[in-house]
């Protein structure tokens, strides 16, 4: 499920809103209490949602009633993440629904005013693709349009069969912002090695062979750059139960700023294919790369395209939430195609 919950100000939109099949709210007093307490109230929401379309738990704003309906009342007093940070949460959770599910993210939304320093929690459930039990009572949830609610026999069978439909990710993997000083001291200290060398062997008699490398020097002596640089790679995740063959990947990366310049590689929708059998280049627009003869077995994670991407953002510039989006979708043989957005300024905010 996309989420677009990221300030203050988002959670103050949601009040007034009624919960639905993909929306639930907590108030932060329920981490205050038992962990048994916990771990009954939240694994029962999440697994349900995991077992239906996906959803949203957002603890952090009371509820109301209205038509026996629960109504978004007010953002309550908040959480102390030091008392219970997020990683605690996201463990509990983790830990109580079985198996695990892939994609559940916990982030920690900042409180202003009289409760700086406190966070609402937006957790974020994936749709699943399998059955996810919730492991206190060893039962089965599903989403109504209000609650969750244990599922029959046959629902739980035709839940597990989801995963026989082949299904993928995309991942944000080997973050890494060079910036211009440090991409500048490198070089200078590269520089300074190479003339300390050449120096010292004069300085000893010895023959110094001439440089004949002109651009790698005329690359050490160039001016400091303008652009920091954010390095990143994808990865493929195999999250169904079935092994796949073939596959096309279509990425396009959209960017809120033209200033912000996607360096490498090049391309408005970038295109790659993955074929078991081929062994010759692909050819779709956008892509010369095609792994050798591989099958993607059911929980198997590569690097694919065999790409590295830079991102060139004006030096010493911090980039806004959102402000850089890749987008992708993948074609699949014999299922519809998978597809999702990720905020690569999220990507590399956690990875430092």
């Amino acid at each position: 499920m996309k989420n677009d919950i990221e300030t203050e100000q988002d959670l103050q939109q949601l009040i007034g809103q009624y919960e639905s099949i993909r929306l639930e709210f907590k108030a932060s007093a329920l981490l205050e209490q038992t962990t048994e307490q916990i771990i009954k109230q939240l694994t029962e929401e999440v697994s349900a949602f995991a077992n239906t379309e996906g959803g949203v738990v957002i603890i952090g704003i009371s509820e109301g009633k209205k038509v026996k309906k629960s109504i978004a009342s007010e953002i309550d007093e908040g959480v102390d993440p030091d008392k219970f940070p997020p990683e605690r949460l996201e463990q509990i959770i983790a830990s109580n629904i079985s198996p695990s599910i892939p994609g559940l993210t916990v982030r920690p939304i900042p409180l202003s005013g009289p409760k700086a320093g406190r966070v609402a929690y937006v957790v974020t459930v994936p749709k699943g693709t399998t059955a996810y039990q919730a492991r206190y009572s060893l039962r089965y949830y599903g989403r109504s349009e209000f609650a969750a609610v244990p599922l029959h026999d046959n629902v739980i069978r035709l839940l597990m069969t989801r995963g026989r439909v082949p299904q993928i990710q995309v991942d944000i993997v080997n973050c890494k912002i060079l910036t211009a000083e440090r991409e500048w001291a490198n070089r200078q200290g590269k520089l300074k090695a190479q003339l300390q060398t050449e120096e010292d062997m004069k300085n000893a008699g010895e023959f110094v062979v001439p440089r004949t490398d002109e651009k790698a020097l005329a690359d050490l002596e160039a001016p400091r750059r303008d652009y920091d640089q954010y390095i990143f790679r994808l990865a493929l995740v195999n999250t169904g139960q079935v092994t796949i063959r073939d596959l096309v990947l279509s990425i396009s990366i959209t960017t809120s700023s033209e200033c912000y310049q996607v360096a490498s590689p090049k391309g408005e929708e970038l295109k790659f294919r993955f074929d078991e059998g081929s062994t010759s280049k692909n050819t779709l627009t956008g892509g010369q790369y095609l792994p050798p003869e591989k099958k993607i077995f059911p929980g198997d994670r590569f690097f694919f395209p065999n790409e590295v991407w830079h991102i060139h953002v004006p030096a010493g510039t911090r980039i806004e939430r959102r402000g850089i989006l890749l987008r992708w979708t993948v074609y699949l043989d014999d299922a519809p195609p998978s597809m999702g957005e990720i905020d690569l300024v999220d990507c590399f905010e956690k990875s430092q």
